[in-house]
């Protein structure tokens, strides 16, 4: 394996790992439970809502790492056709095959699929996980504004200046969703897509130098995430072409 493929590997994998275990003990799925200990109930009581934002803000920020150092180790560009998520419920067009990713830890998965682009530093992926799929606590608006409003503070805090530069809501099937631009470090361009089915986050994420923020090849990735099965049921994996 590459080094440099290795090294951003891990340099991504630590915040998405490191996320889902907040959002584990944020919802207390991990450590220990409820009655137990009544300090860790009282710093639970005290500092659990913030892992709830902090731990899938870190969700998020880890593929994004891998977006944007990944964009250089990619398959040439060829005719664009559509892949559905594992589950069945997005499907999105890329330009040439992606590769599945899958991510494992407790009973969190991040299951999904990227590609990146030989010689344009771009790289795109259509990833979902499950950290919410048993939570009522909160409305989708409400997660949709919580992961806005930490993702620069969470990738302050991990060396990279992200800027909000754009937000929209926008609507597919009939399900709300928030489309966000990010400046990164002032070198690239984050772009994503994030809606809420079922529980569950689904995003289509696209990274790119910052010169090519507004290209075609961009906006025809995004605009083509297709909501399948807005009521998120989970059906037998379907064929990824």
């Amino acid at each position: 394996m590459n080094p440099d493929f290795f090294g951003e590997l891990i340099n991504g994998a630590i915040p998405l790992l490191g996320g889902i275990y907040l959002t584990l003990l944020g919802f207390r799925r991990t450590g220990k439970q409820l009655g137990v200990s009544p300090s860790f109930d009282e710093w639970h009581r005290r500092y659990g809502r913030l892992l709830k934002v902090i731990g899938p803000a870190l969700i998020i920020f880890g593929p994004g790492l891998w977006l944007m150092n990944w964009a250089r180790m990619g398959p040439p560009v060829g005719d664009w056709k559509r892949y559905s998520t594992s589950d069945g419920v997005c499907s999105i067009e890329f330009p040439a095959s992606p590769k599945a990713t899958n991510q494992k830890a407790q009973r969190v998965t991040s299951t999904g699929m990227s590609l990146a682009l030989q010689g344009s530093n771009t790289y795109y992926a259509l990833t979902h996980s499950d950290e919410f799929a048993d939570d009522a606590a909160q409305t989708d608006e409400q997660r949709l504004d919580l992961i806005r409003d930490n993702f620069p503070e969470v990738g302050k805090q991990l060396g990279v200046e992200y800027k909000l530069l754009r937000e929209q809501k926008i609507t597919s099937s009939g399900l709300n969703g928030r489309e966000w631009e990010f400046d990164a470090s002032k070198k690239h361009s984050l772009q994503m897509r994030v809606f809420f089915i079922g529980g569950k986050c689904y995003r289509a994420i696209a990274a790119v130098a910052r010169k090519d923020r507004d290209s075609e090849q961009t906006k025809h990735f995004l605009e083509s995430l297709r909501i399948d099965k807005p009521d998120g049921a989970i059906t037998e994996p379907v064929a990824t072409e």
